[in-house]
């Protein structure tokens, strides 16, 4: 079944996808894709997300896309297969990526590919990270959330000059999309969905003393020395 959805902003969902009860203005398209309209910040923007593969195969009946909306200017698409597997889909856009979670190299990631990976490195940490977050914002005017624990590869325009690449390893796949334009509306849904940080103590926010590591019992009592 062919369908399209709309919601707040656009969310077209085409082939094989469960429309939701929610979800208004429903009409059959010919596409074979995923579009997400969204308030730019002249005009309307949209990007496509296609090319949905498990295992390298397309989705079927069992394993088809459900798309609906959860809260103003959020949206949530999710699929499911029998076992783990490798999901990849594709993101029409070549913009800059800002986003991640901790990083240290760069603060724009276009032209690069990211991994959702824990590394701790001692040294010069590079590429990696012990705090990703699998979540961008793009100047497009959207966000995108991949809700995963795995390690999601984020090809950012590096092997498709036009597309953003995405690898996901899981059974269930769930992204969830943002709409903008501003940063810190997209930042403020996200949160909303992934939850909040606490206000720390009051002592978090005096000076602090630290070192990466303790090289042996000395420096650690030196540290800890009474003032």
């Amino acid at each position: 079944m062919t369908i399209c959805a709309k919601v707040l902003g656009v969310l077209i969902v085409a082939v094989g996808v469960v429309p939701p009860a929610t979800l208004a203005d429903v009409k059959p398209v010919n596409a074979a894709a995923l579009q997400f309209t969204f308030p730019g910040a002249a005009a309307a923007e949209s990007v496509a997300l296609d090319g949905f593969l498990v295992d390298g195969h397309r989705l079927t009946a069992a394993n088809k896309l459900q798309a609906r909306q959860l809260a103003e200017g959020v949206s949530e698409v999710t699929a499911e297969a029998a076992a783990v597997g490798d999901w990849q889909f594709a993101v029409h856009d070549q913009s800059s990526y800002y986003g991640f979670g901790e990083r240290f190299d760069r603060l724009n990631h276009a032209h690069t590919i990211v991994k959702n990976a824990s590394r701790d490195a001692p040294d010069a940490k590079g590429a990696l990270s012990y705090q990703p977050v699998p979540f961008f914002m793009s100047t497009r005017g959207y966000g995108l959330w991949v809700d995963s624990y795995g390690e999601v590869t984020f090809d950012l325009n590096v092997t498709e000059r036009y597309s953003i690449v995405i690898h996901v390893p899981a059974k269930r796949l769930r992204l969830v999309l943002f709409e903008g334009p501003k940063f810190p509306t997209i930042l403020e849904r996200f949160t909303a969905q992934a939850g909040r940080q606490q206000l720390p103590p009051y002592w978090a926010f005096a000076p602090w003393k630290a070192r990466d590591y303790h090289r042996n019992q000395a420096t650690g009592r030196w540290d800890c020395r009474p003032r």
